[in-house]
Protein backbone atom coordinates (compact mmCIF):
# COMPACT_ATOMS: atom_id res chain seq x y z
CA UNK A 1 0.00 0.00 0.00
CA UNK A 2 2.99 2.20 0.15
CA UNK A 3 5.42 3.30 -2.34
CA UNK A 4 8.51 4.60 -0.67
CA UNK A 5 11.31 6.57 -2.05
CA UNK A 6 11.88 3.63 -4.20
CA UNK A 7 11.69 5.92 -6.98
CA UNK A 8 15.31 5.47 -7.29
CA UNK A 9 15.20 1.83 -6.61
CA UNK A 10 13.63 0.78 -9.78
CA UNK A 11 15.74 3.26 -11.43
CA UNK A 12 18.21 0.58 -11.98
CA UNK A 13 16.41 -0.84 -14.88
CA UNK A 14 13.70 1.54 -15.24
CA UNK A 15 16.19 4.15 -15.79
CA UNK A 16 17.40 1.87 -18.36
CA UNK A 17 14.01 1.18 -19.69
CA UNK A 18 11.59 3.67 -18.46
CA UNK A 19 11.99 7.31 -18.27
CA UNK A 20 11.22 8.52 -14.88
CA UNK A 21 12.19 8.10 -11.40
CA UNK A 22 10.78 5.86 -8.80
CA UNK A 23 8.04 4.40 -6.84
CA UNK A 24 6.95 1.42 -4.96
CA UNK A 25 3.72 0.07 -3.60
CA UNK A 26 2.32 -1.57 -0.60
CA UNK A 27 2.18 -4.89 -2.29
CA UNK A 28 5.32 -4.72 -4.22
CA UNK A 29 8.46 -3.07 -3.30
CA UNK A 30 10.50 -1.79 -6.02
CA UNK A 31 10.94 1.23 -8.18
CA UNK A 32 12.28 1.94 -11.44
CA UNK A 33 13.56 4.91 -13.17
CA UNK A 34 14.62 5.73 -16.60
CA UNK A 35 17.30 7.79 -18.04
CA UNK A 36 17.96 8.71 -21.56
CA UNK A 37 21.26 8.06 -23.09
CA UNK A 38 23.00 7.79 -26.33
CA UNK A 39 22.59 4.54 -27.86
CA UNK A 40 23.32 2.23 -30.65
CA UNK A 41 25.96 0.31 -28.90
CA UNK A 42 28.53 -1.87 -30.52
CA UNK A 43 28.02 -5.00 -32.50
CA UNK A 44 29.62 -8.27 -31.59
CA UNK A 45 32.17 -10.09 -33.69
CA UNK A 46 30.69 -11.40 -36.88
CA UNK A 47 27.95 -8.79 -36.97
CA UNK A 48 26.09 -9.98 -33.88
CA UNK A 49 23.42 -7.96 -32.09
CA UNK A 50 24.31 -4.47 -30.93
CA UNK A 51 23.85 -3.29 -27.37
CA UNK A 52 20.74 -1.46 -28.50
CA UNK A 53 19.39 -4.65 -30.08
CA UNK A 54 19.91 -6.48 -26.79
CA UNK A 55 18.32 -3.67 -24.84
CA UNK A 56 15.30 -3.50 -27.12
CA UNK A 57 14.79 -7.25 -26.74
CA UNK A 58 15.03 -6.96 -22.96
CA UNK A 59 12.59 -4.04 -22.97
CA UNK A 60 10.13 -5.94 -25.12
CA UNK A 61 10.32 -8.91 -22.76
CA UNK A 62 9.76 -6.82 -19.64
CA UNK A 63 6.91 -4.86 -21.21
CA UNK A 64 5.27 -8.15 -22.21
CA UNK A 65 5.61 -9.27 -18.59
CA UNK A 66 3.71 -6.24 -17.33
CA UNK A 67 6.37 -3.64 -16.61
CA UNK A 68 5.06 -0.22 -17.72
CA UNK A 69 8.11 0.99 -19.60
CA UNK A 70 7.86 3.38 -22.53
CA UNK A 71 9.19 1.38 -25.46
CA UNK A 72 10.63 4.38 -27.27
CA UNK A 73 12.72 5.40 -24.25
CA UNK A 74 13.52 2.04 -22.75
CA UNK A 75 16.12 0.73 -25.15
CA UNK A 76 18.10 3.96 -25.30
CA UNK A 77 18.00 4.28 -21.52
CA UNK A 78 19.19 0.71 -21.14
CA UNK A 79 22.26 1.30 -23.30
CA UNK A 80 23.27 4.07 -20.89
CA UNK A 81 23.03 1.78 -17.82
CA UNK A 82 26.28 -0.24 -17.75
CA UNK A 83 25.41 -2.61 -14.90
CA UNK A 84 22.07 -3.55 -16.40
CA UNK A 85 23.55 -3.91 -19.86
CA UNK A 86 26.37 -6.16 -18.68
CA UNK A 87 23.90 -8.25 -16.67
CA UNK A 88 21.46 -8.77 -19.53
CA UNK A 89 24.30 -9.98 -21.76
CA UNK A 90 24.77 -12.85 -19.32
CA UNK A 91 21.16 -13.88 -18.99
CA UNK A 92 18.22 -14.93 -21.11
CA UNK A 93 15.15 -12.79 -21.64
CA UNK A 94 13.52 -14.42 -18.63
CA UNK A 95 11.63 -11.57 -17.01
CA UNK A 96 12.61 -12.23 -13.41
CA UNK A 97 16.27 -12.52 -14.41
CA UNK A 98 16.01 -9.20 -16.27
CA UNK A 99 14.31 -7.60 -13.29
CA UNK A 100 17.23 -8.71 -11.14
CA UNK A 101 19.52 -6.92 -13.59
CA UNK A 102 17.44 -3.79 -13.11
CA UNK A 103 17.74 -4.06 -9.34
CA UNK A 104 21.48 -4.55 -9.65
CA UNK A 105 21.65 -1.27 -11.55
CA UNK A 106 19.56 0.35 -8.85
CA UNK A 107 21.94 -0.93 -6.20
CA UNK A 108 24.87 0.54 -8.10
CA UNK A 109 23.19 3.91 -8.62
CA UNK A 110 21.53 4.39 -5.25
CA UNK A 111 23.06 2.00 -2.73
CA UNK A 112 26.78 2.13 -3.36
CA UNK A 113 26.84 -1.24 -5.11
CA UNK A 114 25.73 -4.73 -4.23
CA UNK A 115 23.64 -7.34 -6.02
CA UNK A 116 20.23 -5.92 -5.24
CA UNK A 117 17.68 -8.38 -3.80
CA UNK A 118 19.51 -10.90 -1.63
CA UNK A 119 17.19 -11.72 1.25
CA UNK A 120 13.99 -13.64 1.91
CA UNK A 121 11.28 -10.98 2.15
CA UNK A 122 8.26 -11.34 -0.11
CA UNK A 123 7.16 -8.77 -2.64
CA UNK A 124 4.34 -7.68 -0.33
CA UNK A 125 6.69 -7.27 2.61
CA UNK A 126 9.09 -5.27 0.47
CA UNK A 127 6.31 -3.06 -0.87
CA UNK A 128 5.16 -2.36 2.65
CA UNK A 129 8.72 -1.51 3.60
CA UNK A 130 8.92 0.89 0.67
CA UNK A 131 5.59 2.47 1.55
CA UNK A 132 6.82 3.11 5.06
CA UNK A 133 9.97 4.71 3.67
CA UNK A 134 7.84 6.93 1.45
CA UNK A 135 6.19 8.49 4.46
CA UNK A 136 8.62 8.26 7.35
CA UNK A 137 12.07 8.17 5.78
CA UNK A 138 12.06 9.00 2.04
CA UNK A 139 15.73 8.35 1.43
CA UNK A 140 17.70 6.08 -0.85
CA UNK A 141 19.20 4.42 2.23
CA UNK A 142 15.77 3.34 3.45
CA UNK A 143 14.75 2.07 0.00
CA UNK A 144 18.05 0.22 -0.41
CA UNK A 145 17.48 -1.69 2.82
CA UNK A 146 14.05 -2.77 1.59
CA UNK A 147 15.40 -4.02 -1.72
CA UNK A 148 18.40 -5.81 -0.21
CA UNK A 149 16.11 -7.76 2.14
CA UNK A 150 13.84 -8.97 -0.69
CA UNK A 151 13.99 -12.46 -2.14
CA UNK A 152 15.43 -12.55 -5.67
CA UNK A 153 12.32 -14.51 -6.70
CA UNK A 154 10.18 -11.40 -6.14
CA UNK A 155 12.23 -9.13 -8.40
CA UNK A 156 9.79 -9.00 -11.31
CA UNK A 157 6.66 -8.62 -9.19
CA UNK A 158 8.15 -5.66 -7.37
CA UNK A 159 9.41 -4.08 -10.57
CA UNK A 160 5.93 -4.34 -12.09
CA UNK A 161 4.43 -2.87 -8.95
CA UNK A 162 6.89 -0.02 -8.62
CA UNK A 163 6.96 0.92 -12.28
CA UNK A 164 3.18 1.27 -12.30
CA UNK A 165 3.52 3.96 -9.66
CA UNK A 166 6.16 5.75 -11.69
CA UNK A 167 4.07 5.56 -14.84
CA UNK A 168 0.72 6.48 -13.31
CA UNK A 169 1.47 8.75 -10.35
CA UNK A 170 3.24 12.12 -10.70
CA UNK A 171 3.56 12.24 -6.91
CA UNK A 172 5.86 9.19 -7.11
CA UNK A 173 8.33 10.86 -9.45
CA UNK A 174 11.48 12.36 -7.93
CA UNK A 175 10.87 15.88 -9.10
CA UNK A 176 7.33 16.00 -7.67
CA UNK A 177 7.60 13.37 -4.95
CA UNK A 178 5.11 13.33 -2.09
CA UNK A 179 5.15 10.09 -0.11
CA UNK A 180 1.60 10.21 1.23
CA UNK A 181 0.13 11.16 -2.15
CA UNK A 182 2.29 8.57 -3.90
CA UNK A 183 1.05 5.77 -1.67
CA UNK A 184 -2.56 6.86 -2.14
CA UNK A 185 -2.23 7.10 -5.92
CA UNK A 186 -0.58 3.72 -6.14
CA UNK A 187 -3.37 2.13 -4.12
CA UNK A 188 -5.92 3.64 -6.49
CA UNK A 189 -4.24 3.14 -9.86
CA UNK A 190 -2.04 0.08 -9.39
CA UNK A 191 -4.39 -2.34 -7.67
CA UNK A 192 -3.74 -5.16 -10.14
CA UNK A 193 0.00 -4.81 -9.85
CA UNK A 194 -0.25 -4.74 -6.07
CA UNK A 195 -2.37 -7.89 -6.15
CA UNK A 196 0.30 -9.61 -8.24
CA UNK A 197 2.92 -8.51 -5.73
CA UNK A 198 0.85 -9.83 -2.83
CA UNK A 199 0.42 -13.19 -4.54
CA UNK A 200 4.16 -13.64 -5.09
CA UNK A 201 5.73 -15.68 -2.30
Amino acid sequence: MKLHYALFAALAIVAACSGSASKSDETSGQTTATTSGAGGGTSGAGGGPTDLDRCNAACDALIACGVEYQKAECGVGCVARPVFLACLKQTSNDCNALALCAWAQFAKDQCGGGPGPAGSATCAQTATCQGTCNVSNPTAQCACACIAAMSPAAALALLVNDQCALAECPSCLPQTFNGVACNACHAQKCANQAALCSSKK
